[in-house]
């Protein structure tokens, strides 16, 4: 998980590490027509991405902390990502 780098406050850094190399990134997208001032148009974005970077299927999942932070810490309840104008997903 990571967070939108459009929120307020400093970016996280993520604590785990992925290994550098290839890995496959599969997008879903969605396509949102609209009606603007009486004018139809086609609108497509990126509804959301996964990195894929093992075969294997999950078996377990873990709080995405950032460095320095601490799953007992205070803000425990909080865990999570922040997304403004957009939508969270979990692939």
């Amino acid at each position: 998980v990571v967070d939108s780098p459009w929120t307020s406050g400093p970016p996280r850094e993520l604590a785990l590490r992925i290994p550098p190399g290839a890995y496959r990134v599969d997008v879903a997208w969605a396509d949102s027509p609209g009606l603007l001032d009486g004018s139809y148009y086609e609108h497509r974005e990126c509804a959301a991405t996964r990195l894929c970077v093992r075969d294997e299927p999950v078996v377990s999942w873990e709080v995405a902390l950032g460095v320095g932070e601490d799953v007992s810490g205070p803000h425990a309840a909080d865990a999570g990502f922040t997304a403004e104008e957009a939508m969270g997903c979990f692939a």
